[in-house]
C-alpha cells in the first residue's frame, strides 16, 4: 500500500459514505437484514478516510453520564489488515477522553473480540447473545 493519508471525520447523524461502507460490510458481506436505525439519526459519526476514499465508520452514543457507546463498527474488506480498524478506535477513544468520557462500552462480534483485546477492551462477563444470528460479547474499556 502507498503512502497512508489516514483522516477522519466526524459529524451528528449518519451520511452517505457512512451508509455505503455499512451496507457492504453489514448487508452485503455479512447478511445482516437491519442496519440503519433511529440512532443513526441522532448519534455521533465516524468515517475515516484512506486517501480521501471512505474505508471505515462506526457511530458513538452516550449512554451514561460519563460512557459512551460504539457501534456499527465497520472497515471495508479491501482495507482490513493495515491497522486501519485500529486507528479508527483510536480516533474515537481520542474523542471520548477530550470530551471527559471515562468509559466506552461496546457489544463485539463474538469472533472479532481479539481485535478489541489488543486495544484494551475487556468482557463485561456477561452472557453471549445474538444479534441476526451472530454471536456477540459485552466489552468495555476504562480510559
Amino acid at each position: 500500500m502507498e503512502k497512508l493519508n489516514i483522516t477522519f471525520k466526524h459529524f451528528i447523524g449518519i451520511n452517505g459514505e457512512a451508509i455505503l461502507i455499512r451496507k457492504v460490510v453489514f448487508i452485503d458481506e455479512q447478511q445482516y437484514i437491519v442496519d440503519i436505525d433511529e440512532n443513526d439519526k441522532t448519534c455521533l459519526h465516524f468515517v475515516e478516510y484512506l486517501n480521501n476514499i471512505p474505508v471505515g465508520t462506526c457511530r458513538v452514543l452516550k449512554c451514561k453520564e460519563n460512557s459512551l457507546k460504539l457501534g456499527r463498527f465497520a472497515i471495508l474488506k479491501e482495507y482490513r489488515g493495515h491497522a486501519l480498524g485500529t486507528k479508527l478506535l483510536n480516533e474515537v477513544e481520542k474523542y471520548a477522553i477530550e470530551n471527559n468520557f471515562d468509559y466506552i462500552y461496546l457489544d463485539a462480534q463474538f469472533d472479532k473480540k481479539e481485535f478489541y483485546f489488543k486495544s484494551g477492551y475487556k468482557s463485561l462477563n456477561l452472557p453471549l447473545f445474538l444479534d441476526e444470528n451472530y454471536p456477540h460479547i459485552h466489552l468495555y474499556k476504562k480510559l
